[in-house]
């Protein structure tokens, strides 16, 4: 009863280690036999004649099917297309080249600019202290007897002063020369002499 329930049955058929040649597993009672099938051959694909058949477009040929030459290498189709590549990747090296280079000078610039922030820091405050050194040293008492002594100045008197209408402001533009005498100097010197 065993031996006609699983005889002969097929469970698996396949392509199983290549080569186009196929197998079948049957059972005989508790073992499993493998079987040698013949490969069915392929069929070939009938020429259609139709009408609406497309008819096949003829591929170029590629790079590799180029004829060899001798040094095993094969020659390329199309020259032109090659040169272009070169030519192409001639001006993308240039433009890295020319991009790093820009970025160094950028960057040595930045360094410049940075030593002479620091340069400058330096003499603004070389600066600040010489100056406040000489003004420290200013005696404004010195300077007034210099001048009244050794040069023989003195405060100037009310006829030397000429009194200039402006606007209210401390800046006068002058467009022409200023008079020897203005109208209301007559005026002070006979409300001078009484």
């Amino acid at each position: 009863m065993a031996a006609s329930r699983g005889e002969g049955k097929v469970y698996n058929t396949g392509n199983h280690g290549g080569g186009g040649v196929r197998y079948r597993y049957r059972t005989v009672g508790n073992t499993v036999i493998r079987e040698e099938v013949a490969a069915r051959p392929k069929k070939k694909a009938a020429k259609a004649h139709s009408v609406n058949a497309r008819p096949q477009v003829k591929q170029k040929p590629s790079i590799l099917d180029a004829p060899v030459n001798n040094s095993g290498m094969r020659a390329p189709k199309n020259l032109g297309l090659v040169f272009f590549s070169f030519f192409i990747l001639g001006i993308v090296c240039v433009s890295c080249i020319k991009y790093v280079d820009l970025r160094n000078e950028c960057t040595s610039l930045q360094k410049k600019i940075s030593r002479d922030k620091i340069a400058y820091n330096d003499l603004k405050l070389a600066n600040d202290e010489e100056y406040d050194r000489i003004m420290g040293s200013v005696n404004l008492e010195d300077i007034k007897k210099t001048a009244m002594d050794e040069l023989g100045m003195d405060y100037p008197k009310k006829s030397q002063v000429v009194v200039i209408p402006g606007s209210g402001s401390d800046y006068v533009r002058q467009y022409k020369k200023i008079p020897d005498k203005l109208p209301g100097d007559e005026l002070e010197k006979s409300s001078g002499s009484k």
